[in-house]
């Protein structure tokens, strides 16, 4: 996921659209949700938005807003998961 995006910011023509990265990250997540996976997702957006700033010069706070965008996703598969297994 990281390369594609990365990839779709340094060849995009005009502006990242954001309906394509977040097709990158829904088919990245796809049929495979876990903790882990989520973990993953976000790691690869902040560590990719350092890289097209550092390697391109680019704001990518883009990549930060998408990553916030699945915050509530995040909390129901957590909550889930507590009733699931009980908390910490």
């Amino acid at each position: 996921m990281n390369y594609q995006i990365f990839y779709y910011f340094k060849y995009r023509c005009g502006v990242p659209d954001v309906v394509i990265i977040k097709d990158f990250v829904d088919q990245f997540l796809e049929g495979k949700i876990s903790y882990q996976r989520y973990n993953d997702m976000t790691g690869c957006l902040i560590r990719c938005a350092k890289e097209v700033e550092r390697r391109l010069g680019t704001n990518a706070h883009l990549l930060i807003e998408i990553m916030d965008s699945y915050d509530r996703e995040i909390a129901n598969y957590e909550d889930v998961k507590i009733r699931e297994n009980t908390d910490v």
